[in-house]
């Protein structure tokens, strides 16, 4: 199945700086939005809160409790259903737990609301999971950079790095100027991120390795590269439209536990696609040109 009956001739790396440009302004204007936030970017899964579990005796719907205590001034609450009964809720806050279950059950007189379960995060737990999830990105984008030197050389390794910083950069702008936060299905987004975006940069670089064994004597690097990135924009354009499409789904439908995991997956998959164009490809390209060499193949 292709989506273009002829290879495409579009002058991809012709364009790099115009999209570095961009890259550039959109991760420097997100990190300043970021910093500006502060801690307000991060959830309680983080920055400590309180955590309560009820169960009511009828279903009930989750979205007039969230309703409720935002117009109380909970405006940071989180809730999830527990099970598939609506009848047991996970609530989460950064100020004043204890407080919201006589709001709750003032405002459903109705309901029988048991008290399941009281805890507080504390600030360190919350330290201790942001370090834990620095090491894990870390460790994650460690092996990408020894995988893609091993299979392919080192600048691929660091153009597949770079785009794959660039994509969480990307992403953690937009879950910043949206207002948004930042959480543990946040994180889970993120990680996933990566291994589609070097999934997708893989393919792009296999091509490229291929043509170089047998267009090198007749054709420069840069048409090499925009010969590859064509010959796989089909197969880049329907993988990345049927992921977009599952997410989009999810997004719309997935209700509130899941937007900011969805949005995230949105932002990352575009980028990703994006960045293993005009990032990863970019970056090896501008590195043969500083230094040319022939490329391992």
């Amino acid at each position: 199945m292709n989506i273009f009956h002829r290879v495409p001739k579009f002058d991809f790396m012709g364009k790099r700086g115009i999209f570095f440009t961009l890259s550039l302004c959109i991760t420097v204007g997100g990190l300043i939005v970021t910093f500006w936030r502060g801690p307000s970017l991060l959830s309680e899964d983080f920055t400590g809160g309180y955590l309560s579990q009820l169960q009511f005796s009828q279903p009930i719907d989750v979205g007039e409790i969230r309703t409720l205590l935002i117009t109380r001034g909970y405006s940071d609450v989180s809730l999830q259903r527990v099970g598939e009964q609506s009848t047991r809720i996970i609530i989460k806050t950064k100020k004043g737990g204890g407080e919201i279950i006589p709001i709750i059950k003032e405002a459903f007189p109705n309901q029988a609301v048991e008290v399941l379960g009281e805890e507080q995060i504390s600030p360190t737990m919350g330290q201790t999971i942001r370090k834990q999830t620095i090491i894990g990105c870390l460790v994650a984008m460690l092996g990408i950079l020894v995988y893609i030197a091993a299979r392919f050389e080192f600048r691929f390794a660091v153009g597949a790095i770079v785009a794959l910083i660039h994509d969480l950069l990307v992403a953690l702008a937009l879950l910043a100027i949206t207002g948004r936060q930042v959480d543990s299905l946040v994180i889970a987004a993120f990680l996933t991120i990566l291994g589609y975006s070097v999934n997708d940069t893989v393919i792009i670089f296999d091509r490229i390795r291929e043509n170089l064994r047998g267009l090198r004597k007749v054709e420069d690097p840069t048409a090499i590269f925009n010969r590859s990135i064509n010959e796989t924009l089909s197969r880049t354009t329907i993988t990345v439209l049927t992921v977009l499409l599952v997410t989009l789904c999810l997004f719309i439908w997935g209700g509130p536990v899941l937007n900011n995991f969805s949005f995230v997956l949105l932002v990352g998959f575009i980028t990703g696609t994006y960045s293993s164009i005009f990032i990863a490809s970019a970056i090896v390209i501008a590195w043969e040109k500083k230094s040319p060499h022939r490329f391992r193949t």
